[in-house]
């Protein structure tokens, strides 16, 4: 509601200064009451995104995907059953020890980057 009070508010004065206000192109970010306001106000106008907005949104959606992706990264430790020495998997899955049979301890734990280094 604010936004098309906004544009009311705006057309007056254009008119009251006789000049008219019916621009032809919008350029917006991309909240919806926003884009609503200006296709209830302005239907004939083209309206076109904010390519600063866009990429700043996707920059916003990888860092928390990127977050996700972090909290959700488990370790698994083996335990080697010949010699019993405890190893941490290479990235690929696969971990380096004197018999390939190997348990899977039972403790799964959150990776940071950190951590996570220090695995490859």
């Amino acid at each position: 509601m604010a936004y098309i009070s906004l544009f009311h508010a705006l057309k007056d004065l254009a008119i009251s200064r006789g000049l008219q206000f019916s621009p032809q192109l919008i350029l917006s970010d991309f909240e919806s009451g926003l884009i609503s306001a200006i296709q209830a106000k302005f239907p004939e106008a083209h309206h076109q995104d904010c390519y600063f907005h866009f990429t700043e949104a996707i920059w916003k959606k990888v860092q928390h995907l990127g977050a996700c992706l972090e909290r959700a990264l488990v370790q698994r430790t083996y335990i080697c059953s010949s010699c019993k020495s405890i190893r941490k998997p290479w990235p690929w899955g696969r971990t380096l020890c004197c018999n390939q049979q190997q348990s899977i301890l039972a403790t799964e734990v959150n990776v940071t980057n950190s951590e996570e280094e220090n695995l490859l």
